[in-house]
């Protein structure tokens, strides 16, 4: 039966057989099933075996909606019962099967979840929709009273609906060789461990070429599905999202080229994130030097704003994983994603878009650059021998010293690479530039430490003329007073906490809640001059770390100055 249900011309992709007993998905599995549902598990289960079937335990999810028309005696009964009970509340109503009759189901979704396989383990397809037909016995639910159910009131132009659901567990089936089929329609996150099980089987496969076709025949008919839904949405529509870096390492065991050049630009461009670098640095090399250059580059040019750190870490993993093969052509190959690294280098700096209101919702926020970004992509321009494109990068990073904070960015990064600098900085030219661009600024902003302020006066010039404004205006202004009360009503007040933000105020306000009006307490503080001393104390750190470093050729005279500064200290506490 199994065998001719499947074979026939408008076959189902599978079938779902309700069970008799009622489970919990806690406590559904083959080993807990009762009476009639135990023995026909054990006779399915069978013939499914010698039908060539997969066999697995879900729950079946039935939810309907439509309009409904209430009994409006029944209704009333409830209403004034209810009212009685619980006077002015407002309640939502839950009527019963009899306080209203059905006009039509004009919407209904039916779906399985919540899945056990043969072995009473836990299957993580997600939700598999199911079609007409596919559900069995034939109307086994039409005098079945539903799990959960309700009517919805009329409300404007609308009139009363209802809605209910069923919640069952049956069997389901569907043919082996047809697996995918069915898996994909939960998705293509659902359909990956089959294509795993396929791959891993062609060592054990007593027809490995016949077994390989079918596995790749099985990828292909993934990546058609994975191209028509691209995975940005799956979150959207409650569906696990696809591990990208799983794909590429099973397209890399196949050994199929064509597909993994493929994917890598059909599907991967504008998604890749970094969590693909592992099988991405394995598997690439797969393709030779040639169109693993073009598909690095087409990764670059796609990523390098929003994901510049992956794009630089696989670029450097790539070129270590080819150690001795890494001849002249795999050099070629990947200059022309180095350049587009060093090309778009000054606006992945700062990761500026990551809250633009025009950045769609499927883009990762970009991210910004920083010291391992920096290490990195000097390391592989040094191994590629891009001296030019080292220099590009040298300059860029030294031009904006607001996206690569010398001290937290350009030092980590320098330290990083000081163990294969140390003896080498005669040579290079770039490292010992950015050394003395940081030594520069670290000597510009903290070669001597933050004065103590003399007394409590506050340089602002208030923009705002009021009398509030005024008065605060001389508050600040004022040597000797640390403390000052504005007693005004509550419009008075929030003005005056917009002023002291938005000048950059040193000083706290807190409302006294006595009176009325209430009184605002502003209070001066030396906040300002502990963020110097923090500043300046983070900066001797940085000196020191340029020390260790070693420095280029000629730097001794900066040298000189940062191990003196480095160990000056405020002259007043912080505290």
């Amino acid at each position: 039966m199994l065998e001719g249900a499947f074979a026939s011309a408008n076959a189902p992709a599978k079938l779902a057989w309700l069970l008799a007993h009622q489970y919990s998905p806690a406590g559904l599995g083959f080993a807990g099933l009762k009476g009639a549902d135990a023995a026909l598990a054990r006779v399915l289960r069978q013939a499914a075996g010698r039908a060539g079937c997969a066999v697995h335990l879900g729950i079946v999810h039935i939810e309907e909606s439509g309009p409904a028309q209430p009994d409006c005696s029944a209704y009333e009964r409830r209403g004034r019962r209810r009212y009685h009970d619980y006077g002015d509340e407002e309640i939502e109503e839950d009527a019963s099967g009899d306080d209203f009759e059905v006009i039509e189901v004009s919407d209904a979704s039916w779906k399985i979840d919540q899945w056990v396989d043969a072995q009473d383990g836990p299957a993580e397809f997600g939700p598999v929709p199911l079609a007409e037909g596919e559900l069995l016995p034939a109307g086994a639910l039409d005098h079945e009273a539903p799990d959960e159910q309700r009517l919805l009131e009329a409300t404007g132009n609308e009139g009363a609906s209802f809605e209910r659901a069923y919640h069952r567990a049956a069997f389901v089936l569907w043919p082996r060789d047809r697996s995918l089929t069915v898996l994909l329609q939960a998705g293509v996150a659902a359909a990956l461990p089959a294509l795993e099980q396929r791959v891993r089987a062609l060592d054990r496969a007593a027809d490995p070429e016949r077994e390989r076709a079918a596995a790749i025949a099985g990828a292909q008919q993934i990546l058609d599905a994975w191209e028509v839904s691209p995975e940005q949405w799956q979150h959207r529509i409650g569906r696990k999202e696809p591990d990208r870096g799983a794909m590429v390492a099973l397209l890399g065991r196949l050994g199929d080229a064509e597909l993994l050049e493929r994917f890598l630009s059909g599907v991967l461009a504008g998604l890749f994130d970094g969590s693909e670098n592992d099988a991405l640095a394995a598997h690439l090399p797969r393709l030779g030097a040639e169109r693993a250059g073009r598909a690095l580059e087409r990764l670059a040019r796609d990523g390098a704003l929003r994901m510049p750190g992956p794009c630089v870490d696989l670029l450097g993993r790539l070129l270590r994983g080819l150690g001795e093969r890494r001849t002249a052509e795999w050099i070629a190959a990947f200059h022309p994603t180095a350049a587009v690294l060093v090309e778009t280098l000054p606006q992945m700096g700062t990761g500026a878009d990551t809250d633009a209101p025009d950045r769609r919702w499927s883009e990762p926020a970009r991210r910004p650059a920083d010291a391992t970004l920096i290490s990195g992509l000097l390391d592989s321009l040094r191994v590629l021998g891009a001296a030019e494109l080292r220099m590009q990068a040298a300059a860029a990073i030294v031009a904006d010293a607001a996206a690569f904070d010398p001290v937290e960015t350009v030092v980590p990064a320098l330290k990083t690479l000081a163990g294969d600098l140390r003896t080498e900085w005669a040579d290079d030219t770039e490292a010992g530039r950015l050394w003395r661009h940081a030594a520069e600024f670290v000597l510009g902003r903290s070669e001597f430490p933050p004065a103590p302020p003399a007394d409590w006066r506050q340089a602002v010039k208030i923009d705002c003329t009021c009398a509030d404004c005024r008065e605060l205006q001389a508050f600040a202004s004022d040597p000797a007073a640390q403390v000052h009360r504005f007693r005004v009503r509550l419009d008075r007040r929030r003005h005056l906490h917009e002023q002291i933000r938005r000048h950059g105020l040193d000083m706290t306000h807190e409302t006294e809640r006595r009176g009325s009006p209430q009184t605002l307490v502003c209070t001066k503080t030396r906040a300002a001059y502990r963020r110097a001393c923090a500043r300046h104390h983070a900066d001797c750190a940085a000196m020191r770390t340029l020390l260790e470093a070693g420095g280029p050729a000629g730097g001794g005279a900066l040298a000189a100055r940062l191990a003196t500064a480095g160990e000056r200290r405020p002259a007043v506490s912080a505290e």
